[in-house]
């Protein structure tokens, strides 16, 4: 949805260009924002960073609309191709209302996942998986998310040893895991992303329940 939007820069901003190489140089750098938020929208490039990158680049392709419809505003009159009389003023009076409405947009984008971070998701298996030779998982279980002051997702990972392995041994190795994977500790948390992608991940090793298991948890303040 956000790069159709975008998408809707370039037909605007051929309705009102005046100037052929102002045009070109317009609409190449729009076409390049727009190949931007596609790859950035699709998880292709940056995914820590995916809310922050598709907000800076709405606000850079209305900023270039806006810069692009100033400048040909600009253009002496024998140089003007398109746009004159009624059609012109209607294009720039989209122009300028697109510009407007994409920049209020991303800043209401940008509001409350500045305030609040990313919305919470259920962490992936992957995070702790595939588990060290010798451990099994027994159960991969969602447990979804509950509300309050902070929003919590949570995923838990119950794991067995091989016969007759010694249960801190078991829990040393997930400990070690943990680490080895990015966290300070067995038990810890850890900020991913940034601005406004942050979220907070946890992981917990130890019994639950009386199973020895790896709960990992994704929070935020929505």
């Amino acid at each position: 949805m956000v790069v159709l939007i975008l998408a809707l820069a370039i037909p605007l901003w051929v309705s009102t260009v005046r100037d052929r190489a102002l045009g070109w140089k317009v609409a190449g750098v729009l076409l390049g924002l727009l190949l931007a938020e596609a790859a950035v929208a699709a998880h292709w490039v940056f995914p820590g960073a995916r809310v922050t990158l598709l907000v800076l680049l709405a606000l850079a392709s209305a900023a270039t609309l806006a810069i692009g419809v100033r400048s040909n505003a600009a253009r002496p009159a024998r140089r003007r191709r398109r746009g004159d009389g009624r059609r012109g003023v209607a294009g720039v009076v989209l122009c300028w209302a697109y510009c407007v409405v994409v920049t209020l947009g991303a800043l209401g984008v940008a509001g409350p996942y500045g305030f609040n971070g990313l919305p919470p998701a259920t962490p992936d298996a992957s995070e702790m998986l595939p588990l060290p030779s010798g451990l099994t998982v027994t159960a991969d279980m969602n447990d979804g998310c509950s509300g309050g002051a902070t929003e919590l997702c949570v995923r838990e990972i119950d794991v067995a040893g091989t016969d007759g392995q010694d249960q801190a041994a078991v829990i040393s190795q997930l400990e070690a895991l943990a680490v080895a994977r990015g966290w300070p500790s067995g038990s810890s948390c850890r900020t991913v992303g940034v601005m406004l992608d942050r979220h907070s991940e946890c992981v917990q090793v130890g019994l639950t329940r009386g199973v020895l298991s790896v709960q990992l948890q994704d929070s935020s303040g929505w």
